[in-house]
């Protein structure tokens, strides 16, 4: 028998819950570069001045572009360790436990094959990163280290519209269609079901 939406959203929110806290913890141990603190800085410095209108909106955008640019670069690491801790769990951890996470078990459900078997490794793996934006992600990685910092802002603001249509796409399948299932769903030929 398929989840309810209520308990598929209910078990996500539990394991996101979980991701930021071990992400949090492991992130506490990188250090932070020099460069990132010194754009931090500079963005927080002309977002006040910005709003003191010490500077116009152009010369604003054109520091926010500058020092976003700095930060995200500066911060791949952050990025790469996010992704491996989200990757490891939603795919590796959830593939050795019968296709459920801790919110999955929780709310008593798990992920299985359309024909009712549980699902490999790989197939949860690329489940994990087309719904959890690690796709997009790896996608802006590389943007990030070929592309001009002028053009950085507009192309990642693509990327992330085009991962925040396939996450709304995918909610609006999972409440409308009959047996739940969502574009990662389809694509991983997977669904989620009542765990006995």
């Amino acid at each position: 028998m398929k989840a309810y939406f209520l308990q598929r959203m209910s078990a996500y929110i539990i394991d996101l819950l979980i991701i930021t806290l071990v992400s949090y913890v492991v992130l506490l141990f990188v250090p932070v570069s020099n460069k990132y603190n010194k754009a931090y800085d500079e963005y927080n410095e002309a977002l006040n001045s910005y709003v003191d209108k010490k500077i116009d909106e152009e010369e604003f955008l054109d520091i926010y572009s500058k020092t976003n640019y700095t930060m995200s670069k500066e911060g791949a690491a952050f990025t790469i360790i996010n992704m491996l801790i989200t990757v490891a769990y939603f795919g590796t951890y959830c593939y050795y436990k019968n296709g459920m996470t801790i919110g999955k078990k929780l709310m008593k459900i798990k992920i299985v094959s359309n024909n009712g078997k549980q699902v490999n490794h790989f197939t949860l793996i690329l489940r994990s990163m087309l719904i959890n934006g690690v796709i997009t992600s790896t996608l802006s990685l590389i943007v990030l280290f070929i592309i001009k910092p002028n053009m950085y802002i507009s192309t990642i603001g693509v990327i992330e519209i085009v991962q925040s249509l396939f996450v709304i796409i995918t909610l609006f399948m999972t409440m409308i269609r009959k047996d739940g299932r969502g574009l990662h769903d389809l694509i991983c030929k997977t669904k989620v079901v009542l765990s006995k």
